[in-house]
């Protein structure tokens, strides 16, 4: 039983540790986007905030759908691998 237990932990301690990087990854991604933003709008520049605006929010989507992908990917490896040692175990 104990050894079911530690696959359990160390199921959640991968999960995290994959959390803690994609949400890394992502607050990188729209911190270098932002970066990009003008600090000061101009009547002149509007138009070019303007495409600077939607092309960070594409980033931002960009980096959200990624997350959810990895995390999807993660979760249904991980309950593979759960289900195949208690199969293991159970048989």
């Amino acid at each position: 039983m104990t050894e079911i237990q530690d696959q359990y932990t160390e199921f959640a301690k991968r999960g995290q540790e994959a959390a803690f990087s994609v949400v890394g990854a992502w607050a990188k991604t729209v911190q270098e986007a932002s970066s990009q933003l003008p600090s000061v709008v101009t009547p002149e520049g509007a138009q070019q905030v303007v495409d600077q605006i939607f092309d960070f929010s594409a980033t931002v989507i960009d980096a959200q759908r990624n997350l959810i992908k990895q995390f999807i990917s993660t979760s249904a490896s991980a309950a593979e691998n759960v289900s195949k040692s208690l199969t293991e175990h159970t048989s």
